[in-house]
């Protein structure tokens, strides 16, 4: 199971193109895996511009704890 969705500018993307995907892949009857990524082409990313990709990076990876700790019944995220 995934979900994923692409954003773009330019022709083609050639100036900005990224696809984001979420995707649950089974290990077992009683563990998933979660793959999150986002991949960035074109040329502004190339040259580090456009959006803040450090800071993107911080909070996926906050995201992704919030959700595991959701998902294996830890307390629930703050807002």
């Amino acid at each position: 199971q995934s979900l994923t969705w692409i954003g773009n500018a330019g022709p083609g993307g050639c100036l900005f193109y990224a696809r984001h995907t979420m995707q649950l892949q089974k290990i077992n009857d009683t563990q998933t895996r979660f793959v999150h990524k986002e991949i960035f082409h074109g040329l502004l990313p190339a040259m580090g511009l456009v959006l803040p990709y450090k800071q993107l990076k911080e909070n996926y990876l906050k995201m992704n704890h919030a959700f595991k700790q959701h998902v294996e019944g830890g307390a629930p995220p703050s807002s």
